[in-house]
C-alpha cells in the first residue's frame, strides 16, 4: 500500500496541484500488500478523500494533505488529513457529506468498512477509514479475514 499511495500522491500532486502549487500530499503508510479485488475502490476512495482536502481545505493555497495506512488489528486503518481551515458544520458528518461524500460512502460500503470522523478541530481535517485486512493465503485462490 505504501507504494500504491506514494503513486496516487504523485499523480495527484500532478495534475490537481502542478509545480507552483502550495499544497502538498505527503505518504506515511505500512508496507501492507492489498487484494486486488479491492484496490480499485481503494485507490477511488484515496482520490475522493485528497481531492476534497485540496477543494476545500486551503482557501490560502498552501498546505499540507497527509495519507496514512496502517494496520490496526484486524483492520487497516486509512487516515487522510490536511492542516487546513477545518470543518465548520456542528456535524462534521454532516460537513462532509456536503464535501461530495456520497462516492466516500459508495467506496467504503464496497470495501466493507466504517467511517470515523474525528471532532470537529479548529483547523485541519482527519478522516478515518477502517476496514477488513484480508490476506490472499499462499497458493489459494481464496480470501480470509486476518
Amino acid at each position: 500500500m505504501d507504494a500504491y499511495l506514494k503513486e496516487i500522491a504523485k499523480t495527484m500532486s500532478a495534475s490537481l496541484l502542478g509545480n507552483t502549487s502550495g499544497i502538498k500530499i505527503e505518504v506515511e503508510a505500512e508496507a501492507l500488500d492489498i487484494d486486488p479485488d479491492r484496490a480499485v475502490p481503494f485507490g477511488l476512495l484515496v482520490n475522493e478523500l485528497t481531492t476534497n482536502a485540496i477543494k476545500h481545505a486551503f482557501p490560502g493555497g498552501t498546505g499540507t494533505v497527509v495519507l496514512s495506512v496502517q494496520r490496526v488489528d484486524d483492520q487497516i486503518e486509512l487516515c487522510v488529513s490536511d492542516d487546513g481551515v477545518g470543518i465548520k458544520e456542528k456535524d462534521p458528518a454532516k460537513g462532509l457529506e456536503t464535501r461530495g461524500a456520497d462516492y466516500v460512502a459508495i467506496f467504503v460500503r464496497q470495501l466493507g468498512g466504517t467511517i470515523v470522523l474525528a471532532p470537529a478541530q479548529e483547523t485541519g481535517t482527519i478522516v478515518r477509514i477502517r476496514l477488513p485486512f484480508l490476506l490472499v493465503p499462499a497458493g489459494s485462490p481464496e480470501r480470509v479475514a486476518a
